[in-house]
């Protein structure tokens, strides 16, 4: 049977296709309303009926046909009536056929119409996977943003907290950190956590358990922003302050860490 509908797409090609441009010229005029989208059209559908054609003959790589789909159109709802209308033309071109037996043109309907739902699962499944890649992305990249590790001086370097920190961004943040001291060899490292809104125990150890990270790969951190009620608030809930240092502002912080490296910042008369 699957030879059937092979000999069927071969002979009728070029009549289905133009069966569905017309049809598109009745029912979505807008694909045709200049000579320049008219252009822009007939490039369009010259693809998609090769990849209509792919996914009837099911021998073809559906994730390169999907991929093709989405390069052709993005837009979901003209994708659809574009596909749909192809079945349609399809369907008129088949009841057309003398030649074939009534079961046989059964058969190719469903042939037909499964292929139609290929095609749309594939197209809506491969633009659901580049949202997900995009938001992804995104996210990473405001994430990077978020924690951004700025070399100050030479094995010195500043991490600005601003937010909120819950456990995921924890995670984040302590691997931007790390990354940030061994790609800059930094020896010290300013936390500095003015911009941190709201301080509650697991604020406290997700700060704690950054500065002990911190401690293991060789750098040495100044937790700076550290203001009264701060302060207050990890005595409170208990924090283990022991071996941290901790400065009120970041020009403390710079100030200590070069005094620390053995240098210091002099005025210039």
């Amino acid at each position: 049977m699957e030879t059937t509908l092979i000999k069927f797409l071969n002979d009728n090609n070029s009549k289905i296709h133009d069966r569905w441009t017309y049809l598109l010229r009745q029912t979505i005029t807008e694909l045709f309303s200049s000579k320049i989208q008219h252009e822009i059209t007939k490039s369009m559908l010259v693809r998609l009926h090769v990849v209509m054609q792919g996914f009837l003959h099911k021998h073809q790589n559906r994730v390169q046909l999907a991929t093709e789909l989405v390069s052709i159109n993005k837009k979901t709802t003209l994708m659809m009536s574009l596909v749909e209308i192809y079945e349609a033309s399809t369907y008129d071109i088949l009841q057309q056929d003398t030649l074939l037996t009534p079961k046989d043109k059964e058969y190719l309907q469903q042939q037909i119409k499964q292929a139609k739902t290929d095609v749309l699962f594939s197209y809506i499944q491969m633009m659901e996977d580049k949202h997900l890649a995009t938001i992804h992305n995104q996210r990473k990249a405001l994430q990077e943003l978020s924690t951004p590790i700025m070399p100050v001086f030479d094995r010195i370097i500043i991490v600005p907290i601003i937010g909120t920190i819950d456990s995921e961004r924890s995670k984040q943040m302590m691997e931007n950190v790390l990354n940030g001291v061994i790609v800059y060899k930094a020896e010290i490292i300013l936390l500095d956590i003015t911009g941190v809104p709201f301080v509650d125990s697991n604020v406290a150890q997700h700060i704690v358990h950054m500065i002990r990270a911190i401690h293991i790969v060789g750098g040495q951190c100044i937790l700076v922003g550290f203001s009264p009620e701060i302060a207050q608030t990890f005595v409170t809930l208990g924090v283990d302050l022991k071996n941290i240092r901790t400065l009120g502002t970041l020009q403390e912080g710079v100030e200590k860490s070069l005094e620390q490296t053995n240098r210091r910042i002099s005025e210039v008369l």
